[in-house]
């Protein structure tokens, strides 16, 4: 059923989702958050706009391991 379906896809967007916001973290305390509530906002579309780019491109084809984090094999 649903949990089935779902407990294949949790684990990896954990993960993923935790890089990008440790990563998020890391670069504003860099920053200083010198651009704000907009530039965060920014940067996050930008990085979910790269994921799914590389998730429509079967990233999976050229880097095998990103494949399997991303929970496709």
């Amino acid at each position: 059923p649903i949990e089935v379906l779902l407990n294949k896809y949790i684990p990896s967007v954990t993960l993923i989702g935790s890089m990008i916001l440790g990563a998020l973290a890391g670069f504003s305390d860099v920053l200083g958050v010198f651009g704000s509530g907009i530039g965060i906002l920014l940067m996050v579309d930008i990085l979910i706009n790269y994921y799914n780019q590389l998730v429509k491109e079967q990233v999976e084809i050229v880097m095998p391991r990103l494949g399997a984090l991303l929970g496709r094999k």
